[in-house]
């Protein structure tokens, strides 16, 4: 399993960025169970355009276009070894409707 960090920018223009950041490391564990990687030599690369995948699937909350509320919504979450998302949590906050919005597209993406 991977950690992944991202980083989605919400804004009235409805545009995205985002990056992927982890780091590798080993618990020193007796039992043959997958290790998490903090660090790796290679992130994982989706067979899509992940910034094409937000672009398209983000809706700017209402309320947040209505009352100018922008900013980075940062999810922290576990790429799994079959390439599906678990674990996300969000590290960065923006507002309740920005981040319930981020949440739900992260956790909806292909493996």
């Amino acid at each position: 399993m991977r950690n992944i960090i991202l980083v989605v920018a919400l804004s009235a223009a409805n545009t995205c960025w985002c990056t992927t950041a982890g780091a590798q490391g080993t618990s020193p564990t007796a039992a043959p169970a997958p290790s998490v990687f903090n660090y790796v030599e290679q992130m994982p690369q989706p067979p899509y355009d992940l910034g094409k995948y937000l672009s398209e699937n983000i809706q700017y909350p209402e309320n947040a276009r209505e009352n100018n509320i922008e900013g980075r919504v940062i999810i922290r979450f576990v790429v799994n070894e079959d390439g599906h998302i678990s674990d996300c949590a969000i590290v960065k906050s923006v507002s309740g409707d920005c981040d319930t919005e981020a949440l739900r597209v992260i956790k909806n993406m292909p493996a």
